[in-house]
C-alpha cells in the first residue's frame, strides 16, 4: 500500500558500483566503456584474452551487438577459452578495492535514501557493498559467477540486462516500488554506461567521471589516486534540502 500523503518517503539513492564505489584500478584505451572488472580480469588470464576483451569494447561501441547480454555472452565464450577459473576471479575479484570514504558514506545514506546499487559488473563485487552498509538495500549486477565445477571451471553464470540504456528501467522500477516521486532521486555514475540513467534524474553526479560530466547536473572531480567519496555527501544533503522544500510547495 502506498504511503499516506502526510508521509514522505524516504528519496532513492541510485549508484552505479564498479568505477564509482570500486577502483578497478584499469582504464579504457579509447574511454568508449566504463571502467569495470571485466578489463581487470581479461588482464589476468593473459594478454591475449586482454585484446580479445579490448576488440569486444569496439564491436560494442560500434553496434555490433544486440544487446548487453550478447555482449556478455561473447565475453564469456573468450574468457573459458583463455582459462577462466574460480581461483583467478576470486583473486580478481578480492583484490578490487572500494574507494576512500564508501564505506562512511553509504553509512551515513543508509537512513536518509532508500540505497539501490545497478551495476552493469559482477555480483560479487556488488554484495561486498551491500554487506558494509549494515541496513537493507536493493541491488541488480549484471553477471553472477558463482556456480563453479569441482575443478573449478564455470558452471554456468546469471546474465541480467542492468547496465547502459537498461539502467534507467531498474531505477524506475524500484522507484514505483517505494512511491517515491520523480523530484525525489539522485544517480551516481563515473561513465558511459551511466549516461542513459543520470540523464532521466533531478540531481545526478558523475564522480571523477570526465566522460560522464557533460550529462549530469553535478560533478565531482579528484586526483587519481586521492578518490574520496565523502565528497558526495554535501552534494547529497543539498539535494536532501530541495526535497523537502519541494515536498512541502506539492
Amino acid at each position: 500500500m502506498p504511503p499516506s500523503r502526510d508521509v514522505l518517503p524516504l528519496p532513492l539513492l541510485a549508484m552505479d558500483v564498479e568505477g564509482t564505489l570500486t577502483d578497478p584500478q584499469v582504464e579504457t584505451p579509447q574511454g568508449n566503456v566504463s571502467r569495470s572488472a571485466w578489463t581487470r580480469l581479461s588482464m589476468a588470464l593473459g594478454e591475449a584474452c586482454h585484446r580479445d576483451e579490448l576488440a569486444s569494447h569496439e564491436r560494442w561501441t560500434n553496434g555490433e551487438y544486440p544487446s548487453y547480454v550478447d555482449w556478455m555472452k561473447d565475453t564469456l565464450i573468450f574468457l573459458r577459452e583463455h582459462g577462466l577459473c574460480e581461483s583467478v576471479y576470486r583473486q580478481v575479484i578480492d583484490g578490487i578495492p572500494l574507494h576512500r570514504g564508501v564505506a562512511e558514506t553509504l553509512q551515513w545514506a543508509r537512513d536518509r535514501f532508500h540505497l539501490v546499487f545497478i551495476s552493469g559488473g559482477f555480483k560479487q563485487l556488488t554484495d561486498r557493498v551491500q554487506q558494509i552498509v549494515g541496513a537493507p538495500s536493493i541491488a541488480y549486477s549484471a553477471c553472477d559467477f558463482s556456480s563453479w565445477n569441482p575443478d573449478g571451471t564455470l558452471r554456468d553464470a546469471n546474465l541480467l540486462p542492468c547496465d547502459y540504456q537498461e539502467k534507467p528501467a531498474f531505477m524506475r522500477v524500484t522507484q514505483r516500488h517505494l512511491h517515491i516521486p520523480d523530484y525525489g532521486i539522485v544517480a551516481i555514475g563515473d561513465g558511459p554506461s551511466d549516461k542513459d540513467m543520470v540523464e532521466e534524474v533531478e540531481m545526478s553526479v558523475a564522480f571523477n567521471g570526465p566522460k560522464l560530466a557533460p550529462y549530469t547536473t553535478d560533478a565531482i572531480t579528484q586526483e587519481k589516486g586521492k578518490e574520496d567519496f565523502t565528497a558526495i555527501i554535501p552534494l547529497l544533503e543539498t539535494f536532501l534540502e530541495r526535497y523537502r522544500r519541494a515536498a512541502n510547495e506539492k
